[in-house]
This record gives structure tokens, C-alpha cells and sequence, in this order.
């Protein structure tokens, strides 16, 4: 029989479904309410935290994942109070790491997760470095170099994807200095292809409606075989936004998950990750790949 294997990164969950059978998920459909999520977002302090942590600790399902996004502001006090927890750090400095606020960001570098799991090993890094794209502090521009330079595999592609995504005469610098001395030579075609992209002076990457901005995105992170966005979703406030962009290439399918900031009538990218890894033993039928 014809599977499709997922790694869903966004929760610790692996799963098989059918080939012809790819997740639909329609632009304006909003993510369910959670119930549990609601109710710990009009909460405050001690009590809030203490229900956080037991949800996320519990945490099953890609919604609830959506739903967090959707009460970001109320939640991210308690998600910095539980990033070094032994048991829900992981997935609160996830959570942080992916909404990008620069002072949470701080926090993270300066206070690194205390869990260890297998499954999230030297990940966590990764996604902090992929939401870096508003470096403008020595300590952030120091985490990028350190992850090009000397970190795992994971943490140096996010670092080269931010450094090629700030596309400024710095990020190059830095870009050139970790093809040279960084710990995987193999992959010095990303660090080139990284640099002829801020050679080719690419206009920033902003603009007053995600619909046009997303495929911007998809041309800046390279390579054939996007799709139009799958998912959008918006923050209660309606100033955050996650973006899911599918990439699919032979029987290889991936999708990346961009956060985007409104300032005014304008969206800004903000960072981007890969959240999803799938691998599909036949290729999908014509019929089948066409973006719902």
C-alpha cells in the first residue's frame, strides 16, 4: 500500500497516511477553539502557569498547537516562566521561539532549555535561529555565528537560511567566514547559494497582503516545486500571522511554517522553519496534487 510518512515537529507526533490522501486544510477555515486553551488564557500568574504547564506536559494534537498561537499575547508570560522547566520547557520554548518576540528570543539565548529528549535534541536552537531575522543585538548576531560555525547540523541550516533571509552586507560577511570555517563542508553549496541571493539584491521582505508576500517567501527560500499556501492563521490581535508553505519535490514533501509581524497596513516576515517532513513511497497522482 501507498503511505506518506510525517514527522510533524510542531508536536512530538508520527504518523502514516495515504499516499493519495494529503492533509486539505482549507485557507479560511480557522483552527478549532480549545476549549482548555480558552480557559487557561483568562487566567493569570501562578494559576495560569500551573495549567500551562500540565497542557502542555499533556500536549497531542497539531489544534492545540494553533490555539496557543491564537491567545499568543495572553500566553507568552506564562510560556517564558516554563521554558526551563524539565518537563514542558520543550515545548514552551518552541511555542516562543516560533512567535519570535525579540525580548523572548533574548531570554531563550541567554537561559537555554534544560530538558533533554531525543526527539527534540539539538533542535532547539534551530528554531530560535530561524526566527533571528531582526537580529540587531551583538548577543543575537553572536548566536547566528555560533550556530553556523559550531553547532549540529539543524542549527547551522537555520542559521544560514536567516543569514541569507537578512540578505545585508553582514549576514553575507558572516556567511562567506562559516563556509569557510564552519563544521559541515559538504554543505558549502547552501552557504553559496545563500550569498548569490543577497547578491541579487532582493527587495525586503514586506508587503500589505500575505496572499502576494507568501510566494515572495517560497522564491526567497529557493528551489522548485511550491505550492500556494495551505494554511493561514491570524492572533487574536490579528497582528501575527503563521503561514504554511508546501514544498514538494519527487516523492519528498515538505512545509514550512513562516510567522509574519503587521506593522501598520504592512506584513514583515519574521521568521521561518521547516515543521513538517514527509516522505511519500509513490509519488502523489496528478489528481491528488493540485493545491486545494
Amino acid at each position: 500500500m501507498r503511505m506518506l510518512f510525517l514527522l510533524i515537529s510542531a508536536v512530538p507526533m508520527l504518523g502514516l497516511i495515504a499516499a493519495g490522501q494529503p492533509p486539505i486544510i482549507p485557507k479560511s477555515e480557522p483552527p478549532v477553539p480549545d476549549p482548555d486553551v480558552i480557559r487557561i488564557a483568562g487566567m493569570k500568574g501562578k494559576s495560569q502557569r500551573k495549567e500551562l504547564r500540565q497542557f502542555l506536559m499533556n500536549l497531542g494534537h497539531s489544534g492545540a498547537y494553533d490555539a496557543i498561537f491564537t491567545y499568543e499575547d495572553r500566553l507568552r508570560p506564562a510560556l517564558r516562566a516554563l521554558v526551563q522547566d524539565s518537563k514542558a520547557g520543550m515545548m514552551a520554548e518552541r511555542f516562543l521561539a516560533d512567535l519570535g518576540e525579540p525580548e523572548d528570543l533574548r531570554f531563550i539565548i541567554q537561559h537555554p532549555p534544560r530538558w533533554r529528549s531525543r526527539l527534540a535534541a539539538n533542535r532547539w536552537d534551530y528554531f530560535v535561529a530561524c526566527s533571528l531575522i531582526d537580529a540587531n543585538s551583538d548577543e543575537e548576531w553572536s548566536f547566528l555565528r555560533d550556530c553556523a560555525f559550531h553547532r549540529n547540523r539543524w542549527a547551522e541550516n537555520g542559521a544560514i537560511q536567516t543569514l541569507k533571509l537578512i540578505a545585508t552586507p553582514k549576514s553575507r560577511e558572516l556567511l562567506e567566514e562559516a563556509a569557510n570555517h564552519g563544521q559541515f563542508p559538504a554543505d558549502s553549496s547552501s552557504f553559496a547559494y545563500a550569498v548569490a541571493y543577497i547578491d541579487s539584491h532582493p527587495p525586503a521582505l514586506e508587503g500589505p497582503d500575505l496572499e502576494s508576500l507568501a510566494p515572495r517567501v517560497e522564491q526567497a527560500l529557493g528551489g522548485p516545486g511550491w505550492k500556494p499556501m495551505s494554511r493561514v492563521r491570524l492572533s487574536e490581535r490579528g497582528d501575527r500571522a503563521l503561514v504554511d508553505l508546501e514544498l514538494s519535490q519527487d516523492r519528498d514533501l515538505y512545509i514550512y511554517t513562516a510567522t509574519f509581524y503587521k506593522t501598520g497596513s504592512a506584513w514583515k516576515l519574521h521568521g521561518v522553519r521547516e515543521s513538517v517532513q514527509a516522505y511519500l513511497v509513490a509519488p502523489r497522482t496528478s489528481a491528488t496534487s493540485q493545491p486545494q
